[in-house]
C-alpha cells in the first residue's frame, strides 16, 4: 500500500514538473470539456501573461511551424487615445526564413477590437482596409456602414476614394477629394447623379462645373406649330411695341433671369427656333410684298413710258398745226 502511494506521489510530481516546462506532442491533441461543468465556460484553452498580452513576437500565441516554416496567431493590446483603456485584438504574422536569413515575424493581418481588418496596415480604419504601401500610396477599402457601404480605393487617408456600394439604401458610386469634399456620387437618390456636387436635387445629372462633350442629344417638343394656319403670327409692330417696353423678345428669359436661374438647353432651342420660324414668316411675307410692289412698278412704268409716247405725238401734231 505504502509502496502504491509512493509511485501515486512521484508520478503526480513529474507530471506537475513538466506542467511547468514546454511540452511537445506528437500525433493529434484532444481537449474535450464539458462547458457546463466549468466555472469559465466560454474559454477552453487560455493563452495568458503575467503582463498582458502585447503585439510582440515573443508574445502569447498559437504557433503554426514546420521544418523550414513558421506562423503565428496572437492577441495584442490596443490603447485608446481618448480613454487610455485596453482593449483586445488579433494579429496574424508569418515569419521570411530564407536560407541564410532569418528575418523574424511580419505582421499580415490584424482584427482590431472595434471589428475592423486590415491587411497591410495596423491601423484599419473601415471594416476591411487593404494597404500596398510598399508599391503604391493606395488601399482598398470595404465598409458597411450605416450610410455609405461597399468597395472602395484610397490613398489611406480618405483622400481621393472611390466607393462603389451603396448610399443610405440606394446603390452608388462615390469619389471625394479631401474630407469629405465629393467630387462624384452617381445614383444616391432616385438615380440621380451629381459630379462636382452632393446635392443633384431633382436632377437626374447635376454638374457644378464645365462639362465639354462631342455631342449632345436632347430630345423635347419642337416649333413647328409657327407654321400651322391657326397660328397668330405677331405683328412687326406688337413686336416692337414689346421690345420697347420689357428690353427682350417675347417668350425669350431676360439676362437677368437666365445669371439667376439659367435655362434649359431643349426649350431654349425650341424657343430660338421658334423665332427664327417667325422670322422666315416675316421674310416670307415681305418678299411677297415686294414682288407686289415690283409688279406695281413694271406697270406704273409701262403706263409711263406710253403717256410719254402719247405726250410726244400730242407736240408733234401741235407743231403742225
Amino acid at each position: 500500500m505504502k509502496k502504491a502511494l509512493l509511485l501515486i506521489i512521484a508520478f503526480a510530481t513529474v507530471l506537475k514538473i513538466q506542467a511547468q516546462q514546454d511540452q511537445s506532442i506528437n500525433g493529434v491533441l484532444t481537449i474535450n470539456k464539458n462547458i457546463s461543468q466549468t466555472t469559465n465556460p466560454y474559454s477552453i484553452l487560455k493563452l495568458k501573461t503575467n503582463n498582458g498580452v502585447y503585439d510582440k513576437n515573443n508574445g502569447p500565441a498559437i504557433e503554426f511551424s514546420t521544418n523550414i516554416g513558421l506562423a503565428k496567431i496572437g492577441g495584442v493590446d490596443e490603447r485608446e487615445d481618448h480613454t487610455g483603456a485596453y482593449q483586445g485584438g488579433l494579429v496574424f504574422k508569418t515569419r521570411l526564413h530564407t536560407q541564410g536569413n532569418d528575418s523574424g515575424f511580419y505582421e499580415r493581418m490584424r482584427i482590431k477590437a472595434n471589428g475592423n481588418i486590415g491587411i497591410g496596415t495596423v491601423n484599419p480604419q473601415k471594416k476591411l482596409q487593404i494597404s500596398n504601401k510598399g508599391a503604391s500610396t493606395s488601399d482598398q477599402t470595404l465598409r458597411p456602414e450605416k450610410w455609405q457601404a461597399g468597395i472602395g480605393h484610397a490613398d489611406g487617408t480618405d483622400q481621393g476614394e472611390v466607393l462603389i456600394g451603396t448610399y443610405g439604401k440606394q446603390p452608388a458610386i462615390q469619389g471625394h477629394g479631401t474630407g469629405t469634399s465629393y467630387k462624384l456620387l452617381l445614383n444616391p437618390f432616385n438615380g440621380n447623379v451629381g459630379i462636382g456636387t452632393t446635392n443633384p436635387g431633382s436632377w437626374k445629372l447635376a454638374v457644378n462645373g464645365k462639362v465639354r462633350a462631342k455631342e449632345v442629344k436632347v430630345e423635347t417638343n419642337w416649333s413647328d406649330f409657327v407654321f400651322y394656319d391657326d397660328y397668330q403670327l405677331p405683328t412687326l409692330e406688337q413686336v416692337e411695341k414689346y421690345i420697347a417696353k420689357m428690353g427682350h423678345l417675347k417668350d425669350i428669359p431676360s439676362a437677368k433671369e437666365v445669371k439667376e436661374n439659367g435655362i434649359f438647353l431643349g426649350e431654349m432651342n425650341a424657343k430660338l427656333l421658334q423665332k427664327i420660324e417667325e422670322l422666315t414668316l416675316y421674310t416670307i411675307a415681305q418678299e411677297k410684298k415686294l414682288k407686289e410692289q415690283a409688279t406695281k412698278i413694271e406697270k406704273l412704268q409701262s403706263l409711263n413710258d406710253k403717256f410719254i409716247e402719247l405726250q410726244s405725238k400730242l407736240e408733234k401734231l401741235e407743231t403742225k398745226d
